[in-house]
């Protein structure tokens, strides 16, 4: 016993007997574009989409600087661990060589040399770390 109505309301009868979820999209739409809808009269998802945009932005952005903040934090640990191994090593065969090797009696610009360059590492190495966790606020 189907009805046959003819013009745009035949087409609306038959769209909502099929698909009655695009014919309240449609309806919403039509509201929005006129201006005539309320905000009671939007569907619940819709009704605050620019607020739940901006707590969504607010999340992304604070997880992103957790994230970060756990990379450098890592980052800066194994710099200082593979830092102070290396000195460990480079002073370990120093002594050695001074040590055994040279009985002591090294030059003293040999000492100045290495203890300079020692300085400089660790210094070097430091800074930019320290740069890298904590850059500058004024955005140089």
């Amino acid at each position: 016993m189907a009805e046959v109505v003819e013009g745009a309301k035949g087409e609306e009868i038959a769209r909502e007997r099929h698909d009655p979820e695009a014919v309240a999209k449609d309806e919403v739409r039509d509201a929005l574009q006129s201006g005539t809808a309320r905000e009671s009269s939007l569907p619940e998802e819709l009704r605050h989409l620019p607020e739940r945009d901006r707590a969504l932005a607010i999340e992304l952005k604070r997880k992103a600087a957790e994230l970060e903040h756990g990379l450098k934090s890592r980052y800066a640990t194994w710099i200082l661990v593979l830092l102070g191994f290396q000195l460990l090593v480079a002073n370990g065969i120093f002594v050695a060589f001074a040590w055994v090797g040279e009985n002591w009696e090294l030059p003293t610009a040999v000492v100045q040399v290495w203890l300079g360059a020692t300085v400089v590492q660790i210094v070097g190495v430091v800074l930019v770390v320290t740069r890298h966790l904590f850059p500058n606020r004024d955005g140089k």
